[in-house]
C-alpha cells in the first residue's frame, strides 16, 4: 500500500498487505519550507521509509489500525496500542494511497 504524507502532520506511511504481511512506506518531511501559502506546502520534500510487518499464518490478530474515508482520500483513523501498526510507526492521519498494489481510488 502506499500513502502520501501530509505537510502539516507527522511522518506518513504506505502499507500493502499480502496474506499475512504488510509493508509500510512512510514519507517524512525532509525540508520544511516556511509555508505562508498552500503553494509552498505542495513543494515540501519527503523521504520514503519502508517497513514490513509479518504475521504467522492463521494468526487471529489484525494489523491494529482503522481507517476513515473522506472525499480527499482514505486516512488512518486510529491505531491500537501495542499492535503491529503501532510498532511500525504508522500514525493517525497518514493517507493510504494503495493496498496490495491496488490504488485506493480504484477500490
Amino acid at each position: 500500500e502506499q500513502r502520501r504524507g501530509m505537510p502539516e502532520s507527522e511522518p506518513k506511511s504506505d502499507h500493502h498487505t499480502s496474506s499475512n504481511s504488510m509493508t509500510v512506506t512512510s514519507s517524512d518531511p525532509k525540508e520544511k519550507t516556511p509555508s505562508a501559502t498552500e503553494e509552498s506546502r505542495r513543494h515540501e520534500q519527503y523521504s520514503d521509509m519502508r517497513i514490513s510487518i509479518n504475521q504467522k499464518p492463521g494468526s487471529s490478530r489484525n494489523f491494529g489500525f482503522a481507517v476513515s474515508q473522506k472525499p480527499s482520500g482514505v486516512f488512518v483513523k486510529s491505531i491500537e496500542e501495542g499492535s503491529p501498526a503501532d510498532f511500525c510507526q504508522l500514525k493517525v492521519g497518514d493517507e493510504i494511497l494503495s493496498l496490495g498494489g491496488t490504488t485506493i481510488s480504484h477500490v
